[in-house]
């Protein structure tokens, strides 16, 4: 395989790049097998995780064994094109076969291929193989997983939380002058109602945003920095995926998970969002790792969606997403999910990809299963077709 303008030289790479595998006609499913260590890496990973609106169950099956549903929610439009044009919107999902020697436990994650290039927007369909990409940064991909399993049968899943928002008052602007980016950014927040003013809870803002009362002729910006910093004596500081890895690599069970997770300083990639992981074992155990006023709170719970469940005020978003679940959960909860079952709820918690108000389509939906130590993906709701693994 010719790969140009590589940034990686050294030869330990070289059984990653050599690892390829295209499994769809498109090539927006790839394969990869990693034995390098990534941990001598892992100061590089300063790019955006930014933020998606996943849902995560916990449940048990017919067989009585213990299985995690994901799905993966996230909009990406080709070179950064925010259109609304459905054939813009592509992705690139990457089987992340973990072989490291240093890893106590074997797994398989799956990465968003996105954010190994977010500032160029270049990873989508087709790049892995077509010659012409710089896919050295494939070698940071097990640290952007953003689910998956090991041979332990211990199982993890990352959601986002939005973060607060500081609203200073600017000089009016009139959203008529908007160019697309910025209607874009802030058409939620354009009002004629006099008196009013922005809300410190806005789970749509990002940073950048511009709020403008028409009425009054006032205008505000958004800044976001409240999200997770942790900044303890004695530890090392660490982004979310990080300590995923960690998890996947070390963790046989969720008692263990909690105890890396108390470790590390933990840092959000971007003031706009903030993370919560659910981690289950195939014992049964669940617990969501959340971290409020950068205090680690570890809650016992079976789904997740992208709202704080350890804030009185669950702020956030999501909770029709988390509803779904948690009522498919009570319904097969004594006869137990057969997979048609399984799959039917996560395809009732996808996301719409013509709603704009959606945060992203789904870009893959996934169903683990801690016994087996398998998973089953389906790509952009197209519950037609499963792609099969297994450790």
């Amino acid at each position: 395989m010719s790969n140009p303008h590589m940034l990686v030289q050294d030869e330990k790479f070289n059984s990653l790049f050599d690892s390829i595998k295209r499994l769809d006609e498109r090539g927006v499913l790839y394969s990869i097998e990693c034995s390098h260590n990534y941990y001598e890496l892992d100061e590089m990973i300063a790019m955006h995780v930014g933020g998606a609106g996943c849902s995560t169950f916990t449940a048990k099956n017919t067989e009585g064994q213990c299985i995690m549903g994901r799905n993966y929610d996230y909009t990406h439009y080709k070179f950064n094109n925010e259109t609304y044009k459905n054939e813009d919107k592509t992705g690139l999902a990457i089987i992340v076969k973990n072989n490291f020697a240093g890893a106590k436990y074997k797994s398989i994650g799956v990465a968003d291929g996105f954010w190994l290039d977010v500032k160029n927007g270049s990873m989508f369909e087709g790049c892995l193989d077509n010659g012409v990409n710089d896919i050295s940064a494939l070698a940071l991909a097990p640290f952007l997983c953003m689910d998956g399993i090991n041979d332990a049968g211990l199982a993890v899943s990352i959601m986002a939380l939005p973060t607060e928002c500081r609203w200073d008052e600017i000089d009016y602007v009139d959203p008529s002058t908007f160019d697309e980016k910025q209607m874009h950014l802030s058409e939620r927040f354009i009002f004629d109602e006099p008196g009013k003013v922005p809300e410190k809870l806005s789970p749509r803002a990002f940073t950048g945003c511009i709020a403008v009362n028409t009425a009054d002729k006032k205008a505000w910006k958004v800044y976001k920095n409240f999200a997770t910093w942790q900044k303890d004596e004695g530890k090392k500081t660490i982004l979310h995926t990080v300590l995923m890895r960690i998890i996947l690599d070390n963790a046989s069970c969720c008692k263990e998970a909690a105890a890396y997770a108390q470790n590390f300083n933990i840092k959000s990639a971007m003031p706009d969002w903030d993370y919560h992981i659910l981690v289950t074992d195939k014992s049964g155990e669940s617990l969501v790792f959340e971290w409020i006023d950068n205090k680690l709170v570890v809650l016992p719970l079976t789904h997740a969606t992208n709202f704080y469940a350890g804030r009185e005020d669950r702020y956030g978003a999501g909770y029709d997403r988390d509803k779904i679940v948690e009522g498919a959960q009570e319904k097969y909860e004594e006869l137990g999910f057969s997979e048609n079952a399984a799959k039917y709820a996560l395809a009732l918690a996808s996301q719409n990809p013509f709603d704009k108000s959606s945060k992203g389509f789904t870009q893959w939906s996934n169903l683990y299963n801690l016994e087996e130590k398998s998973l089953k993906l389906w790509l952009f709701m197209d519950y037609e077709k499963s792609y099969d693994f297994k450790l």
